[in-house]
C-alpha cells in the first residue's frame, strides 16, 4: 500500500493472502473459488476494481462463508463507492473470523472515511488489546487523527508518541507530530520532525521536504533552506515535483532579499539614533 500524504490519514485497506487450506482438503468448489479470489484480488491491487468486484463476486457465489472473500470484496465495492455493500461484506468477514483482523481494521477504515469516528475509535481501542498484532504504530496513529478530528489534541499527541515509539521508523506520524508542533508554533520542533518525517518509506515524498523549508523560513535560516533546496532540486530533477522545487527557490531568495533589507533598515535607523542622541 503507498502512503500518501494527502491529508495525513492513513487507511489501512489490507487484502488477504490466499487461503490456508491444502488443495488436497478442499471441495471443487473451494479450488474454483480460490482461483477467482487470487485473481480478484490482484485486480484489487492494480486498481482495476471493476474486474475485481466480478471475480470476487463469483469467489463468494461459490463459497459465501469464506472470511477472506468476504473482507477483499467488501473493498472491490469501498473502491467502487458503494458504501453500503462494503459494510455488508466486511462486517460478514469479521462475524466469520474475530480473529479476521485484516477485516477489522478495514472495517475501521471505512468507518472513518464516513465520518462514524465513535465506532472506528471502539474497534482500534479493542485492537490495542491484541498484543500479538504488530502493526499497532498505524492502531495509535489512526487513534491520534480521530482525537485530532475531536479537538483533542493532547490525547493525539500521546498516540502519536506511542506510534514511534513502536516503530521509530514510522514517518506518518513524525510528520502529524510536526504539523501538530507547527500549528504550536514551535518551529524548530516542527523542523525536528519533518526530517524524521521525510526518512525511510517516505524519503520519495516531497511533502515532508517541502516542510522542513518552511520551517527554516519561519526560523530565518535562509541559507540552510537554500541547501535543502539545491539538494531537492537534484533528487526530484525531471519529476512533476521539479516546478515546485523552483517555486519555493523563488520564495526563498524573495523572502531571503526582504530580511536583509529590514536588516539593513533597521541598522541605519539603530546608527542613525545613535549619532543624534543628545548626552
Amino acid at each position: 500500500m503507498n502512503f500518501r500524504f494527502i491529508n495525513m490519514l492513513v487507511l489501512c485497506v489490507v487484502l488477504t493472502a490466499c487461503a490456508s487450506k491444502s488443495k488436497d482438503d478442499k471441495t471443487s468448489a473451494e479450488r474454483k473459488a480460490e482461483v477467482f479470489y487470487n485473481q480478484g484480488t490482484r485486480e484489487l491491487t492494480a486498481g482495476e476494481y471493476t474486474l475485481a468486484l466480478q471475480k470476487l463476486l463469483q469467489a463468494n457465489q461459490l463459497t459465501p462463508n469464506d472470511s477472506k472473500i468476504c473482507n477483499n470484496l467488501g473493498m472491490a465495492y469501498y473502491f467502487k463507492k458503494d458504501i453500503r455493500s462494503a459494510l455488508k461484506f466486511v462486517k460478514k468477514a469479521v462475524k466469520l473470523d474475530p480473529k479476521n483482523v485484516d477485516a477489522k481494521l478495514n472495517l475501521a477504515t471505512i468507518y472513518m472515511r464516513e465520518n462514524n469516528l465513535s465506532k472506528a475509535e471502539q474497534i482500534y481501542l479493542a485492537l490495542l488489546k491484541d498484543l500479538t498484532y504488530l502493526g499497532h504504530n498505524r492502531t495509535h496513529y489512526n487513534l491520534a487523527i480521530i482525537y485530532l478530528l475531536q479537538n483533542q489534541e493532547s490525547k493525539a499527541v500521546e498516540h502519536l508518541n506511542k506510534s514511534v515509539e513502536i516503530n521509530s521508523n514510522y514517518c506518518p506520524a513524525y510528520f502529524k507530530l510536526g504539523e501538530i508542533a507547527k500549528k504550536r508554533r514551535n518551529y524548530k520542533k516542527a523542523l525536528e520532525f519533518y526530517k524524521d518525517a521525510s526518512m525511510g518509506v517516505c524519503y520519495d515524498n516531497i511533502k515532508p521536504h517541502i516542510a522542513q523549508v518552511d520551517m527554516m523560513i519561519k526560523l530565518n535560516r535562509y541559507d540552510d533552506a537554500r541547501l535543502k533546496l539545491d539538494e531537492m532540486l537534484e533528487k526530484f530533477a525531471l519529476t512533476k515535483e521539479e516546478s515546485l522545487v523552483k517555486l519555493k527557490i523563488d520564495e526563498v531568495n524573495r523572502k531571503r532579499r526582504l530580511f536583509d533589507s529590514r536588516n539593513r533598515e533597521y541598522s541605519q535607523n539603530v546608527d542613525r539614533n545613535f549619532l543624534s542622541t543628545d548626552f
